[in-house]
């Protein structure tokens, strides 16, 4: 491990290493995920794969949380369509409002067929029955909203627990963090190597999926994360003493909250990653009835519409509240109340509903007075609106470019190490001839014409072992360079060869030729009888790069992935930008008048 993050660091001499993440399959490559020098989105890395059996790069992509590009563009096209803050409370919006809506058209539903004295059959059968087109219409959206129930509420509190302002922030609810305290730092002592810190990670109990995280400061810890997706949940982490190879801290998933691990589980469903395909099929039958259930509700009211028939703005209906009664309207308005302490969005926008309920009363006041009295309130009410959105969204998502924190140098991050504990070598498992460098999903795939030179790497790769998990390659399993949603980052697992690269035990770094024998890690010396023999032997070895794959994609070729993800990029930028420019010119034209 340690020799393939040296690779990767010397193709990227101006980077320094963020995290590791072994591959969590035989078949897979290593990635290296690097932060290299100037402003960058936060979370984004530069992610470096490499072969585990031959250090040969297979290829590199710009990640953000461990996410392949074309998962982050359609990421980001659902959490705010890709308009910013502006997108972002728009979808906050609609997810707080889903549940009145679908709550509200249960009760509809129900009470119209109760006073129809309907079967339960024609309650919950969604087949088009009755007279006329509207009649049949009802009787599908009707069963259709009463099966979809469960899911879209399910699917709008777990998204709500990921949006920025509905009250998910609270102690009982958040994840416990890792601190990672300082550690004592020896006067001659150098840092341990990744190879030492995956093997505490595994005599620890961590299993499935790993990513190992460097030192930011020479006193600071390595962190090993753990989230495998699907059921069981494993969801560890520790940090480890770079000196001693000692745990220093745990957070196990029993340390979660109740409601912490209720969110957890629900963000997993509504991603998808709970269940595996099984969940991915059911979120997308839930996707495809709910826009034919939309459709048929759209087309519901445009049947009974009288803008239909070219009509000016309607009468306007006789006020709810007071048709209801104490009994009823009293529970109504607590409810509301509660639901907008609890969703603020919700709050909001109903206020913002109310006002201009309000401006349009008074619109049709025809006495002067009420109709300035009413007026005023309505101006008043959507000023403390704007005014409050303005100042709790703007000021914190000023300046969203960062650069890369502190890093240890690259030679201290690969520097000798302590003998490794024992652990017993597993050999790798065959790797199939279908997943030859493929390109990555969604991204370009940046092939080298040459090979980084590793010390250790063997002269030719073996004619039985194609290249092993490109980035985008299709393998049993999964793919290296799928998306997996991660509350805490990617966490593959060990070294799929069982035991670490070959290196000099205990021989300090500074005495290396050449800039990436210095910065190998050699944490994983051999503890057999003949170490110091095959230490000797290492270094005598000739360096000789490996040679590139046989199928080597054509520089600057994307997939179809790829071309797909771009077109739909070029075809949503003019549409967004339209979008934001009017609204701006109404917004100037309102404030104008």
């Amino acid at each position: 491990m340690g020799e393939q993050v040296a690779a990767a660091l010397a193709a990227h001499p101006e980077a320094a290493l963020r995290s590791v993440v072994p591959p969590p399959e035989a078949d897979r490559t290593t990635r290296v995920n690097l932060a290299v020098p100037g402003p960058t989105e936060p979370g984004a890395a530069r992610t470096v794969f490499v072969d585990p059996y031959t250090n040969y790069i297979n290829g590199e992509l710009t990640t953000v949380d461990g996410r392949m590009p074309a998962n982050v563009w359609l990421r980001e096209l659902h959490s705010d369509l890709h308009l910013g803050e502006v997108g972002r409370l728009y979808s906050e919006v609609a997810a707080s409002w889903l549940p009145v809506l679908v709550v509200g058209g249960l009760v509809l539903w129900i009470a119209k067929q109760g006073r129809r004295r309907r079967s339960l059959r024609e309650l919950l059968t969604p087949l088009p029955r009755g007279k006329g087109e509207q009649a049949r219409m009802r009787a599908v959206h009707g069963p259709l909203g009463i099966w979809l129930t469960a899911g879209l509420l399910v699917m709008s509190v777990t998204g709500l627990t990921m949006s920025r302002f509905a009250g998910w922030g609270l102690p009982a609810v958040r994840a416990p963090e890792l601190a990672a305290d300082p550690v004592t730092v020896p006067g001659t002592a150098r840092p341990i190597g990744v190879d030492r810190v995956l093997q505490v990670a595994r005599a620890e109990g961590l299993g499935g999926e790993l990513e190992v995280t460097a030192q930011t400061a020479p006193d600071r810890p390595f962190t090993v994360a753990e989230t495998s997706p699907g059921l069981p949940i494993r969801k560890d982490r520790i940090a480890v003493d770079p000196y001693t190879g000692q745990v220093t801290e745990r957070v196990a998933w029993e340390d979660h909250p109740f409601l912490a691990q209720v969110r957890e589980i629900g963000e997993r469903a509504h991603t998808g990653t709970l269940f595996g395909v099984a969940n991915q099929i059911v979120l997308a039958l839930l996707v495809i009835v709910t826009i034919v259930l939309v459709a048929i509700g759209y087309r519901m009211w445009w049947k009974r519409s009288p803008y239909r028939e070219g009509a000016t703005l309607p009468a306007a209906p006789p006020p709810a509240l007071r048709g209801l009664g104490p009994s009823v309207g009293v529970p109504v308005v607590l409810a509301a109340v509660v639901l907008g302490w609890l969703l603020p969005a919700f709050g909001v926008s109903l206020l913002a509903f109310v006002a201009v309920d309000l401006l349009i009363a008074a619109a049709r006041q025809r006495h002067g007075r009420a109709r300035r009295t009413i007026a005023a309130g309505a101006l008043l009410v959507a000023g403390a609106l704007v005014g409050a959105a303005v100042l709790v969204s703007a000021p914190a998502f000023v300046g969203r470019a960062t650069a890369p924190g502190p890093q240890l140098p690259n030679d201290l991050v690969a520097a000798p190490a302590a003998p490794p504990v024992d652990v017993p070598p597993a050999d790798p498992a065959p790797v199939a001839d279908a997943d030859r460098d493929p390109v990555a999903p969604g991204g370009r795939a940046e092939r080298r014409s040459e090979p980084v030179p590793v010390a250790g790497a063997p002269a030719e790769r073996p004619a039985d072992r194609p290249d092993v998990g490109d980035p985008g390659g299709a393998a049993p399993g999964g793919d290296v360079g799928s998306d997996r949603d991660r509350a805490d980052g990617g966490d593959p697992t060990a070294d799929p060869t069982g035991e670490s690269a070959a290196g000099p035990g205990g021989e300090p770094a500074e005495s290396r030729d050449g800039d990436l024998a210095g910065r190998r890690d050699l944490g994983a010396a051999s503890d057999g009888p003949d170490a110091d023999a095959d230490a000797d032997a290492a270094d005598q070895a000739r360096r000789v790069p490996s040679p590139p794959p046989a199928a080597s994609p054509e520089e600057g070729s994307t997939g179809v992935v790829g071309d797909l993800v771009g077109a739909l990029a070029d075809a949503v930028e003019p549409v967004t930008s339209r979008l934001v420019s009017t609204v701006e010119g109404v917004t100037e034209g309102i404030l104008g008048n």
